[in-house]
């Protein structure tokens, strides 16, 4: 439960970043906003939400940015 109550947030919130960086200041690759998020939830749910943060991360970015 404590994975989805941080994980979330913090990717939505890296996805929002990533979306104004890229597309209203032309960064062409801000990608590297997802580890934030990866990192906000490995203080708060630790190792395995780390993870499970990275690997959505990665499909968020291939999905929605690519």
């Amino acid at each position: 439960m404590r994975l989805i109550v941080v994980a979330v947030p913090s990717l939505a919130a890296a996805t929002v970043l990533v979306w104004a960086l890229e597309d209203v200041l032309r960064v062409p690759n801000a990608s590297a906003a997802y580890l934030l998020a990866v990192v906000a939830t490995a203080f708060g749910s630790g190792t395995l939400g780390a993870l499970a943060s990275a690997v959505a991360a990665i499909g968020l970015y291939d999905y929605l940015f690519t």
